[in-house]
């Protein structure tokens, strides 16, 4: 469960760093392997230290997901909120029930996967709280579990108003031009996009850098 755990982590985090920009699409494994090495030198310096180290990029991506989530509520609420870059385009539909059900079963799994490594952090570090140590893991256990309800379903919210399109293959999307070589924005970059007012914005890069890191480390 650890390789998976890893492996989708950092899929998603190069995939978001991609997203900002593009020009690595070609480099994408070197990259994710990259990461992969640095991920193991900082946690073979021990569970107290580690999570030190991956604190702060935990707190930068709560507040910069935050942030968009408010700002985004706002302008939609305003009527002001405009439409994810994919909106316009169209699935292709052959074979589209069972497509979907096959991408909905692997985003469970992926999503799964990403939350099981902040469950296992905490579950396996509990030695490195302060005493007492069980009720204190308990405490940050409850307490993570309500962020990640709560951006999950701030996310949701925005990716439902922006009208936000994904799918495993760029290609499955009509009018995605170069499919082939150019890789799809995630999500969380589209709807970047939108709330901040454009790729070039500082809010965009902002979201891009925070849940990359979160997502690698």
């Amino acid at each position: 469960d650890y390789v998976l755990t890893v492996a989708v982590s950092v899929a998603s985090g190069v995939d978001n760093v991609i997203s900002a920009f593009p020009g690595l699409h070609a480099w994408r494994v070197e990259f994710a392997i990259v990461c992969v090495v640095l991920l193991v030198t900082v946690n073979l310096r021990g569970v107290a230290e580690s999570s030190k180290a991956f604190a702060l990029p935990t707190y930068l991506f709560i507040g910069s997901i935050g942030v968009m989530i408010v700002v985004g509520a706002f302008r939609s609420a305003t009527g002001n909120l405009p439409l994810a870059e994919s909106a316009g385009y169209t699935l292709q539909h052959q074979d589209l029930a069972r497509a979907a059900l096959a991408f909905l079963l692997l985003r469970a799994f992926a999503s799964g996967c990403s939350a099981l490594t902040g469950v296992e952090a905490i579950a396996n570090g509990v030695q490195a709280f302060k005493p007492p140590k069980a009720r204190n893991a308990q405490a940050t256990l409850v307490a993570m579990g309500a962020v990640a309800v709560a951006l999950f379903a701030g996310v949701t919210y925005l990716a439902l108003k922006t009208h936000v399109l994904y799918t495993a293959n760029a290609c499955d999307l009509q009018g995605f031009a170069n499919c082939d070589t150019v890789a799809q924005r995630s999500v969380m970059a589209q709807i970047a996009s939108s709330v901040f007012g454009g790729h070039n914005s500082i809010g965009f890069f902002a979201v891009q850098a925070t849940t990359a890191l979160v997502l690698t480390t």
